[in-house]
């Protein structure tokens, strides 16, 4: 917390107020929060620094930002595009840039949904501006978890938005892990434990191990004979490949698409009135599920022979 302050970030409590530390010393403050120092920067500001970082050997410069109000989240998209940046990775709610576990979260920033749907509509804009204009890659984040939510995450934002950012959905990934390994090591499962798993009530939860809890435990450790493999990158490695992997590979199939790069807007659609407002008002082209291949039905119908 003191190094972190004396970054110029802003600490509550003060880390080096005296009393502070006598209280942190007895367990009586568990832990700091952290703030970033406000955003205030021009134009000209922003420009001259990402000319900076470039010119001092930076080969790929990024910027990762929140959601604030709609004209500020315009303005950066703006800037990383006049500065030639290489990525872009907008936050949505609920998360946001290093703001948990305080209320900025959620109630500091903009859903993703509606986030993206800004983000996108600002980038159809600058396309309609000048068609052959370069774009840095763009991913989108905030609370997304499950394959689904990937699969309708990129199609909404075809063809800009190509990568899905996660933080805490991983990291659960890997904290749930390690624990499952240590309870494992320690002969402390649970029959809870085995009923998630899906093991019959007879097994004896002292016998449970990695490669029982891991459907990706044997084949992780026949591709890196001899090497040890800490069960919190076991998780992590299962929830990438097994859980959205796999998913992802269902619904793609499902929407006869089998490249991601080849969703677009047209494989979801709106059922919702709000969502059917955001739609509009960013002009997205995405249709309600009613009028989805309205015409196509009709044309498939009408060519019938129904002799």
């Amino acid at each position: 917390a003191q190094l972190l302050q004396s970054r110029g970030y802003l600490v509550f409590p003060d880390p080096s107020d005296p009393v502070i530390i006598e209280q942190w010393k007895a367990g009586l403050i568990p832990d700091f929060e952290r703030h970033s120092r406000v955003g205030l920067s021009s134009t000209e500001d922003v420009l001259e620094e990402i000319d900076q970082i470039r010119s001092s050997g930076a080969k790929n410069i990024f910027i990762k930002t929140g959601a604030y109000r709609p004209a500020a989240t315009a303005w950066i998209i703006r800037m990383g595009i006049e500065g030639k940046v290489d990525g872009m990775t907008f936050d949505g709610a609920g998360g946001g840039t290093g703001m948990s576990p305080v209320s900025m979260m959620n109630e500091g920033s903009i859903p993703t949904a509606y986030l993206e749907a800004l983000v996108v509509g600002c980038l159809d804009m600058i396309k309609q501006k000048n068609p052959n204009m370069n774009l840095p890659s763009i991913a989108i984040a905030g609370g997304i978890a499950n394959e689904t939510q990937m699969f309708k995450a990129l199609a909404m934002g075809a063809p800009y938005i190509n990568c899905i950012a996660m933080a805490r959905a991983p990291i659960t990934a890997a904290m749930k892990a390690k624990y499952t390994g240590n309870v494992i090591a320690k002969k402390e499962a649970t029959p809870a434990m085995l009923t998630n798993l899906g093991f019959p009530k007879e097994k004896d939860p002292k016998s449970l191990t990695l490669s029982e809890a891991f459907v990706e435990y044997d084949g992780l450790y026949r591709k890196y004979s001899g090497k040890e493999i800490p069960p919190s990158a076991i998780g992590v490695y299962t929830y990438f490949t097994s859980k959205l992997g796999t998913g992802l590979k269902q619904l793609l199939a499902g929407a006869r698409k089998f490249r991601l790069d080849l969703l677009d807007r047209h494989d979801i659609a709106y059922i919702s009135q709000r969502a059917k407002e955001v739609c509009h008002k960013w002009n997205l082209g995405i249709k309600s599920q009613e009028s989805l291949d309205f015409e196509l039905v009709k044309k498939e119908i009408y060519s019938g022979n129904y002799n």
